[in-house]
């Protein structure tokens, strides 16, 4: 399977499968931010983006560490700095979303204020 479009099993929308998504978070705007799920290792979008490192537990997720970054591709790799303490509190997948235009400063800043916003409501344990 090519590794680009290599996904945790989705759904089908539009004769397109999609990969699954879980809404983490609503907006200042009442809407909810939807995050993708995947595994380290796959191949992120080279786009700005937050991320998650979680752990699934039934149907709960448990966020253990939250960041944001300019590229997803650079930022989300089996090498990442605070990979390995996640997986050693049980980090199993993570939670994406893109922001296609945060590399202007006003998105940039929106995806601060988010990365912040989990922190606040989930707490997670290495952020």
């Amino acid at each position: 399977m090519n590794n680009d479009r290599e996904f945790d099993e989705g759904w089908n929308e539009g004769g397109k499968t999609l990969p699954p998504r879980i809404a983490l978070s609503r907006g200042d705007d009442g809407i909810d931010r939807e995050y993708t799920i995947s595994k380290m290792g796959r191949n992120f979008p080279d786009m700005p983006g937050s991320y998650v490192f979680a752990e699934q537990d039934d149907d709960q997720w448990r966020l253990i560490y939250v960041d944001h970054g300019d590229s997803l591709k650079a930022e989300v790799h089996p090498n990442h700095k605070m990979w390995e303490k996640a997986r050693a509190r049980g980090a199993t997948h993570v939670l994406y979303r893109t922001n296609p235009f945060g590399r202007d400063a006003l998105e940039r800043e929106k995806m601060r204020r988010e990365t912040c916003s989990l922190i606040v409501e989930h707490r997670p344990d290495l952020s």
